[in-house]
């Protein structure tokens, strides 16, 4: 015989952890777990405003004790830079203007000349930065000027140019190398874009696209692809900056 369960209670109901995501639309007793979105919701809001503020405090500027006003440190375009809270004092401090970097300490490209200017060459089979040790000016070149090329004080420059390598041209014929073994390596024009900076704010005083002058190296690190392109020469550089080191 079947035991008799009718006067029993009935077994409790374990709740369904998802009841309250599946009801309808404002079915949802007072009290229960619908607040849980909402304070999803609020964390969320909450983490953005505090990512926001982190962004506004890394583009504070201009930096204590540059003596710049926030005018003088105005950005070319909104987000294109962000300013370093310490002096210019290694060559990768300037390398970094190329990538946005911009330090309100240093001296602004105004007033009399000369400015001084760094040239960086992006290397493109390492994918680093490289500063020429030097950059020939033309005779004849005052040497105030001159000294500007190749400033003794990082502190002091006011102007980077960026070099980059954007695309090849024309085929130009063949560089041949004997060391470590002989080896033949076709050389194409290399088009480059030229862009100087104003150090102290980030601001871009000008650009051109100039086809590499340059004609085989005597050492050269062949790229994976085989090719190698023909650099800008020192003439070019002077040729498309002179004016802003020296008016």
């Amino acid at each position: 015989m079947e035991p008799d369960n009718a006067e029993r209670d009935p077994l409790p109901k374990t709740p369904d952890p998802l009841a309250d995501w599946l009801e309808e639309p404002g079915s949802t007793a007072p009290g229960r777990s619908s607040w849980l979105p909402i304070l999803a919701i609020v964390v969320c809001v909450a983490l953005l405003s505090g990512a926001a503020y982190a962004l506004v405090k890394l583009r504070k500027h201009p930096a204590p004790g540059s003596g710049l006003t926030a005018g003088q440190t105005a950005l070319a375009s909104p987000g294109s830079a962000w300013a370093r809270d310490f002096p210019v004092s290694t060559k990768a401090d300037l390398d970094g203007v190329c990538r946005g970097w911009y330090y309100p300490q240093s001296p602004a490209a105004t007033g009399p000349a000369p400015h001084p200017i760094t040239v960086t060459v992006l290397d493109n089979a390492f994918k680093m930065r490289l500063q020429p040790l030097s950059v020939h000016v033309p005779d004849g070149v005052k040497k105030q000027f001159r000294d500007a090329w190749q400033p003794a004080d990082l502190a002091k420059v006011q102007i980077v140019a960026c070099v980059d390598l954007v695309g090849s041209g024309k085929p130009l014929g063949k560089c041949s190398f004997t060391s470590p073994k002989v080896t033949t390596v076709p050389f194409v024009e290399g088009i480059y874009q030229i862009t100087a900076y104003e150090v102290a704010t980030g601001r871009k005083l000008t650009e051109a696209r100039v086809i590499g002058a340059e004609e085989c190296p005597l050492v050269a690190l062949v790229p994976a692809d085989d090719v190698l392109h023909s650099e800008v020469s020192d003439r070019q550089l002077y040729d498309k900056l002179h004016a802003l080191v020296e008016r």
